[in-house]
């Protein structure tokens, strides 16, 4: 269901982004690739599982980013129960905020990479390029063209509490390990 979702509000792109990941600390990384997703690789179904429940944690959080900043009115908390906590959802409703507050809303959505993703015990990381050129902005009736026409990484880290992934963390970008 997100994934579908996902893959028709916010697409894929491939090609844009790398994994320079030899300098990573300890921990699980996963260079995602079509194998990876179908089956289980030897880190074990444990592992596995916790990528595939990190990558649809950060697919819900990216569905409610998007809708976040494209509503006319505030955003809308409730739209990260599950998702995300802390951090991670005060630094959005304050982008939001301030979007908000010059009268502007986003149009269409970004178009997001293929995400990297390291799990290190009950903490995680995901890497995503982000192109936001199909991701335009309106003031009223005028529309603007995107602000960032290059792809850029966005990182956000994930803590797992009760058994369940939350963002909590938007990192800076640069702070990234990926290329976009």
């Amino acid at each position: 269901m997100i994934t579908t979702t996902t893959s028709a509000i916010v697409g894929l792109s491939l090609a844009s982004c790398s994994d320079d990941t030899k300098n990573e600390p300890a921990g699980s990384i996963i260079e995602p690739t079509a194998s990876s997703l179908s089956t289980p690789n030897a880190t074990g179904p444990s592992e596995a599982a916790d990528i595939a429940a990190v990558r649809q944690v950060h697919a819900e959080y990216w569905d409610a980013v998007i809708t976040s900043e494209n509503r006319p009115t505030t955003a809308d908390r409730s739209l990260f129960d599950g998702i995300a906590t802390g951090a991670a959802v005060e630094t959005q409703l304050a982008d939001v905020g301030s979007l908000k507050e010059d009268g502007i809303r986003r149009l269409g959505a970004p178009t997001l990479g293929e995400p990297a993703i390291t799990v290190d015990g009950d903490s995680a990381t995901v890497e995503v390029c982000v192109d936001s050129s199909t991701w335009g902005a309106a003031v009223g009736d005028t529309t603007a063209p995107p602000q960032t026409p290059h792809p850029r990484p966005s990182v956000v880290a994930l803590e797992r509490t009760d058994e369940t992934w939350l963002v909590t963390e938007q990192i800076p970008s640069d702070e990234a390990t990926i290329t976009c």
